[in-house]
């Protein structure tokens, strides 16, 4: 099984249990988040998924919705901070720092 056909299957069963959760349904976010474990036991050590399993185990969906949606969130955030380029250290007149980010244009304000 090649990396990315077990990244797809592992992002596959993480949509269907948030989706379970959003719906609401407690034993199909459990059947969910069984199917998640057996298939990617380490995901659990995240400590937001952990919170997630501990509220389905405990039967309150209203509380796995919570955290879900704090994992979202987290997550999103994290992706878009990934898509920067942190300190390239391109060394320029006078030993400072440049840094690259995509977007923006660089600006010399050393003047």
């Amino acid at each position: 099984m090649g990396q990315t056909t077990a990244k797809k299957q592992r992002t596959s069963k993480l949509q269907a249990l948030f989706a379970a959760i959003e719906s609401g349904d407690l034993e199909l976010a459990k059947q969910s988040l069984a199917a998640l474990t057996a298939f990617d036991r380490p995901n659990l050590q995240d400590a937001d998924m952990a919170k997630i399993a501990s509220a389905l185990q405990d039967g309150n969906i209203y509380s796995a919705q919570y955290f879900m949606r704090e994992y979202k969130t987290k997550s999103i955030n994290a992706q878009s901070l990934s898509a920067f380029k942190v300190p390239k250290n391109l060394v320029g007149p006078g030993n400072q720092t440049t840094y690259e980010l995509p977007g923006f244009n660089r600006v010399d304000i050393r003047a």
